[in-house]
């Protein structure tokens, strides 16, 4: 895991490993990497300090299965992603300070992936799969973090179709 200038002078390395290491995403504040790595044997979620310095799992030593597509919240204080539970994927969330970890979803039959945090940190909007990949349809969800209530954004679409509501992401303003 690298950082450089935008101009691509200056790169200095911030985690060193044999492993991958992919998908960084930056924290809100701009302190925190976070990023995917399989340094463990399996896709875990780690942070680094922006400057360098030690690497962290933020995720419990129980907690099992590979873990995709971080999302910060704005105040850097959680991390959503999505990662398996029982027979589907669900919305997870990690506190950074204390490595606990919420199921969001609790896999109630959809399949659940892509996390975004809106801007203000008061949705989350994911995209479910529901059905068989013959058969299924996509969707995009805004979920409560406070509740879990989701409220559907997007029509369900039949996966035939080609229309795959799935990765969302936010306007700035």
């Amino acid at each position: 895991l690298w950082v450089m200038n935008a101009d691509g002078s200056a790169p200095r390395r911030l985690a060193e490993s044999d492993a991958a290491d992919f998908m960084p995403r930056w924290s809100p504040d701009g302190r925190w990497i976070a990023f995917l790595s399989d340094r463990s044997g399996s896709s875990r979620l780690y942070i680094v300090a922006s400057d360098g310095g030690q690497v962290r799992d933020v995720l419990p030593a129980s907690f099992e299965g590979d873990v995709g597509n971080p999302s910060w919240s704005p105040d850097a204080r959680r991390i959503a992603f999505d990662a398996p539970a029982a027979e589907a994927y669900d919305i997870h969330l990690v506190d950074v300070g204390s490595s606990d970890v919420e199921n969001l979803t609790r896999s109630d039959g959809p399949e659940w992936w892509f996390p975004a945090w809106s801007p203000d940190g008061v949705t989350i909007l994911a995209g479910a799969f529901t059905g068989t990949p013959d058969a299924g349809s996509h969707q995009i969800f805004a979920i409560d973090p406070a509740s879990g209530r989701r409220t559907p954004v997007t029509r369900a679409t039949p996966r035939d179709r080609r229309a795959w509501d799935f990765w969302p992401s936010w306007s700035p303003d």
